[in-house]
């Protein structure tokens, strides 16, 4: 059965056509989400929906495995390198962030914007 998730986002961005993706500190995501469920993109502490968007892909990676063309998909443009992706992981996780740490990497597609 499909499920929704809310899913926060420091910098709501999300890429109208193609894939996106979201890296996640831990399994958490790996462990919650499903292919095909959907997820409701807000900002945190906020629960207005900004868009709506559906699993497709999941995976769990050391983070300094991931790859230059993963990257590519990176919803957030500040995350498109890998110092921008440690830089955003350091302020969204602080000290729990750390260069082998177990990340969940979330793709999605944008399904609707929400008008609120």
């Amino acid at each position: 059965m499909k499920m929704a998730h809310y899913l926060e986002f420091i910098n709501p961005a999300v890429k109208e056509e193609g894939e996106n993706l979201t890296v996640r500190l831990g399994n958490k995501w790996f462990e919650k989400a499903k292919m095909d469920d959907l997820l409701l993109i807000v900002i945190p502490g906020k629960k207005d929906v900004l868009s709506i968007c559906r699993v497709t892909w999941i995976a769990t990676i050391s983070f300094k495995d991931i790859s230059e063309s993963m990257l590519e998909y990176e919803h957030d443009p500040a995350c498109r390198t890998m110092d921008g992706l440690r830089k955003a992981m350091k302020l969204a996780y602080g000290e729990k962030f750390q260069e082998d740490s177990q990340v969940t990497l979330l793709f999605f597609k944008k399904l609707a914007d929400v008008v609120v």
